[in-house]
């Protein structure tokens, strides 16, 4: 904790906080491409509500910008997210995905 401060901090928690939950839906295990793609959901989700102006991930993907137009910041979100893990953390997607 002493390496996060602020808004870096909240949205690691926020991730890790998804994680958590997954391993304890006691449901079949989601591959882990489904369950990075929904941690990095909710981290956006949160950098949204906190009305943070940008987020970029490692590797440089823009997840977020406040300044991206209302119609296409779904669609650039789950572009750079999509981009970060098959990408970045070599992850494979599956069928199932957006």
């Amino acid at each position: 904790m002493d390496r996060l401060k602020g808004d870096a901090l909240a949205r690691a928690i926020a991730h890790v906080g998804t994680h958590i939950a997954d391993l304890r839906d006691p449901g079949t295990p989601p591959a882990v491409y489904s369950l990075e793609y929904r941690a990095w959901q909710t981290t956006v989700l949160g950098a949204v509500a906190f009305q943070q102006k940008t987020l970029t991930a490692p590797g440089g993907y823009l997840l977020w910008n406040s300044g991206w137009a209302a119609a296409d910041r779904n669609h650039l979100m789950e572009e750079a997210i999509t981009g970060l893990l098959t990408d970045w953390a070599l992850l494979k997607k599956e069928q199932s995905q957006p």
